[in-house]
């Protein structure tokens, strides 16, 4: 078979696998990318990143314009981002060259989920008058997740985090090429569609 022929083939069946794996739900589930595109995953999980979170925040009681009262908390716990790809929702470009063996594949975006917290410990430092902490304390833990997934936006951009999505996605690429009995890739090129 003429290598042109085979090259054309092979990006459309890469192209129909991942079309078809992941059009068949739009459902999003947490795997990793070692179980591929199973169960018609839409996303693919390339990295999760667990840091330490520690910092005091101070809640102010407030009549008017003027502060009453103040009280402080400390709070402890791990935070896992989870970063992954969406295929059908963003999409994706790839082509072969040098008759087949170099694949140049541009994936959708590096998008995060929203972090989870581990372990979370809420300390009070010091106790102000007129505040109810038990419920300061639960209207923090509720937007801990907006706040952080700013944090996760800022991990995004970091050279070293995109090196290890872009390792991952060519593994998972390279595993499927393997699948599908094409060895011929000896290069896999892999950039991200910017957010």
């Amino acid at each position: 078979m003429d290598k042109k022929v085979r090259k054309k083939g092979l990006i459309l069946i890469l192209m129909l696998i991942l079309l078809q794996q992941a059009s068949c739900s739009r459902t999003v589930v947490k795997k990793s990318y070692s179980r591929k595109f199973d169960e018609g995953l839409t996303q693919l999980q390339l990295l999760s990143h667990r840091t330490n979170l520690n910092f005091t925040d101070t809640i102010k009681k407030r009549i008017l314009i003027f502060t009453v009262s103040s009280a402080k908390i400390r709070i402890d716990a791990e935070v896992t981002f989870t970063f992954y790809v969406d295929f059908v929702r963003d999409g994706y470009q790839s082509n072969f060259e040098h008759n087949g063996t170099v694949l140049n594949f541009v994936a959708p975006p590096i998008r995060i989920e929203t972090p989870e917290f581990h372990g979370m410990r809420i300390t009070q430092v010091e106790k102000g008058a007129l505040i109810n902490e038990a419920e300061e304390i639960e209207k923090i833990k509720n937007k801990l997740s907006d706040r952080f997934e700013q944090e996760g936006a800022k991990l995004i951009k970091q050279r070293a985090l995109v090196d290890k999505c872009e390792e991952a996605l060519s593994s998972f690429l390279a595993e499927l090429l393997l699948q599908q009995d094409y060895g011929d890739v000896q290069e896999i090129n892999v950039t991200f569609y910017e957010n």
